[in-house]
């Protein structure tokens, strides 16, 4: 009865619910990838797709993408026609050398901002995983202590 309850707390079921209400649009197999992403964020699609299909959820392959961009650990993909790839190869779009270096900078403080929000969420991430397991602990104790 003591692990169900710990288990209940850290796992998949308990987790589900609470990223269901968070991102209320995300199919289950995102929201594996985000609890999974919660828990390491270097982790890779083969490293977890086992444990997803035990609890029977089938992860597409941009379902890894879809969660680090929920996250804000990566920025959404753009999807462009064949007519604008066309385009945009052909030439015509051409910037001067002075719109180019401005663009650049631009990129560069928008990467610099980017990167401190990253370390914000990941350290904000890692606070949550110790605060779960100290509340898993805890709730440990004191099932315990009512046992006895």
């Amino acid at each position: 009865m003591e692990i169900e309850s710990v288990a209940e707390i850290d796992g998949w079921d308990r987790a589900f619910g609470n990223l269901r209400k968070k991102f209320p649009g995300a199919s289950e197999g995102i929201l594996f990838c985000v609890h999974k992403l919660q828990q390491d964020q270097h982790l890779r699609l083969t490293d977890f797709r086992d444990e997803a299909k035990l609890h029977g959820i089938t992860l597409g392959g941009r379902s890894l993408h879809s969660a680090k961009v929920l996250l804000g650990m990566e920025r959404p993909s753009v999807r462009r026609s064949k007519k604008e790839i066309a385009s945009k190869s052909n030439g015509s779009v051409q910037f001067s050398k002075k719109r180019a270096e401005a663009a650049l900078d631009s990129n560069a403080a928008q990467n610099t901002l980017i990167d401190a929000v990253k370390r914000i969420q990941d350290a904000a991430t890692m606070e949550s995983i110790a605060l779960r397991q100290a509340i898993g602990e805890a709730v440990e104790i004191l099932q315990k202590a009512l046992k006895a």
